[in-house]
Formats: structure tokens, sequence, C-alpha cells
């Protein structure tokens, strides 16, 4: 399934950020494929695989509209520290 939406927070600082807990795994992404006409629409999308500690894999499936918000999320984000 594609991810399509997703609720970004933004945080000044490290404190200010969530602390998690035992119930999430860390993963490391092995590997990002962009993939060109890859949605309905014909626009790329974007497999963001993963891997934890013990090898369980993870793929996050997404579009390339929704990393390029993200993108320009933390722009903004460190044009507005920056000042």
């Amino acid at each position: 399934m594609m991810t399509m939406h997703i609720p970004v927070s933004i945080f000044d600082s490290p404190d200010d950020a969530p602390n998690y807990d035992a119930s999430y795994t860390a993963v490391t992404i092995k590997n990002v494929c962009i993939v060109g006409k890859g949605t309905q629409k014909g626009k790329p999308s974007v497999d963001i695989l993963l891997e934890d500690a013990v090898g369980n894999k993870f793929v996050v499936m997404t579009t390339g509209q929704l990393v390029e918000m993200l993108g320009g999320a933390a722009e903004g984000k460190r044009q507005k520290d920056e000042g």
C-alpha cells in the first residue's frame, strides 16, 4: 500500500522532539528506489527499503511528491533557524 499522506511535526531541538521507547524498533535504510511513473497518475514513486537489527525487512512506498514536501519542510525549518 502506497503512503499518500502523513502528518508532519517540526520541533526546534532534540530536547523538544519525542523520545521513542522500546515499543519502537530502530531500522536502517538499506536502499531507496525512485520509480518513474510509479503512481497511478504516472508520477514518480519512492520505495524506502528498511531492515532491523535481526534482519527483518520492511518497505515504505510513497510518492515522490510526498518526499519533495518533506524536503521542503526541512529546508524551510533550516532557513527559519538561520534567520
